[in-house]
């Protein structure tokens, strides 16, 4: 029997499915067009494309993972719901943390940009809904919770504008020390299996119970 591993991409106007056979054939392309970003559209968009992906190809799926705009992240509850606008990759409010974010973080490192992660995180912890947050994640972070059910999770690719040290695969210590960093995902490698679907998921969507989400590209 043939199995499939289904690859989404999320970006700027849109978000675009493939099915990949196990013998590396592209069997099905699928596309959802959006004019603007939040996370009812994406949620939306999610289901929409996995739901017109062939009966056939869904009943054997055997994995997903999930990619997003780099550094377009959200500030979530302790149930994973937004508390605010998420906060897209190419948006630069963080000009006015800049100074703020410099004082942090070594000379010349990549969060050192108005548009990092690493920035918008500083940005939030100034409002006051920050006080509510318990999970700071990206696009693809949550919209794979959406579909495994477990939060606070990332990979290295996603956290790289956060901070996150990819040759040590850690977070360094001055990131560490920041009295918030209980915030941030833990980080798994990109094409890691974090869990597979929740049951009501495969339920609604029609896949497999154990159909695996996996981070990243893979």
């Amino acid at each position: 029997m043939v199995s499939y591993c289904l690859g989404i991409d999320f970006g700027t106007s849109g978000a675009r499915l493939v099915a990949l056979s196990q013998l590396n054939a592209v069997d099905y392309q699928g596309e959802s067009k959006f004019t603007n970003q939040g996370p009812k559209i994406w949620q939306d968009a999610l289901h929409d494309l996995i739901v017109q992906v062939p009966l056939p190809i869904r009943a054997a799926t055997v994995a997903i993972a999930i990619n997003g705009t780099s550094a377009t992240v959200l500030l979530c509850d302790g149930g994973g719901n937004p508390l605010d606008e998420p906060i897209l990759y190419n948006d630069g409010r963080g000009v006015a943390v800049l100074a703020a974010v410099q004082a942090l973080a070594p000379p010349e490192h990549l969060v050192n940009s108005a548009s990092s992660s690493f920035a918008k995180l500083i940005w939030w912890s100034d409002q006051a809904i920050f006080a509510e947050a318990r999970y700071f994640l990206h696009q693809a972070d949550w919209l794979g919770f959406l579909l495994h059910g477990r939060l606070g999770y990332s990979d290295y690719h996603n956290a790289l504008k956060l901070g996150y040290d990819v040759v040590r695969l850690r977070y360094p210590d001055w990131l560490r020390a920041l009295p918030f960093f209980g915030l941030l995902p833990q980080v798994l490698t990109p094409g890691e299996a974090i869990a597979p679907v929740t049951s009501e998921v495969a339920a609604r969507l029609q896949l497999p119970k154990t159909c695996l989400v996996l981070w990243g590209n893979y």
